[in-house]
């Protein structure tokens, strides 16, 4: 249960996140319905830019970008252990397929035994 609630925090993070750089990202380019400008577009600032230079924005970028992969290595990390589960699960079904293919030739053998006493029981009675 925590991994699973650290797995959603980390992708609800990692949307959060996803969002602001892509408004970082329309925020830091030119106008392409005029000539280029050379700057930050200001109609499209954010809270977090409105404060900053480009060099600035570029930093957050870069640390919003490393938070970013961050948050894919954990989630990488939670795939991983999903797929370690799963082969396990995997393995224990084979076990268990096969116990049960013994199991059901034992009930088949004791079966034709059972029909073998019950001839028996009759030619007595």
């Amino acid at each position: 249960m925590a991994a699973k609630s650290a797995v959603d925090a980390a992708v609800a993070n990692t949307v959060a996140n996803a969002s602001d750089t892509t408004s970082l990202l329309s925020s830091n380019t030119s106008n392409t319905n005029g000539p280029p400008t050379g700057g930050r577009v200001l109609g499209k600032e954010t809270s977090k830019t409105r404060a900053l230079d480009n060099q600035g924005v570029l930093q957050l970028q870069k640390k919003l970008m490393q938070e970013q992969d961050e948050d894919v290595d954990v989630l990488a990390g939670a795939v991983r252990r999903q797929k370690e589960l799963g082969i396990q699960i995997q393995q224990e079904l084979e076990v268990q397929k096969d116990l049960l293919g013994l199991l059901d030739e034992d009930v088949g053998r004791v079966g034709g035994k059972m029909d073998v006493a019950r001839k028996r029981v009759g030619k007595i009675s």
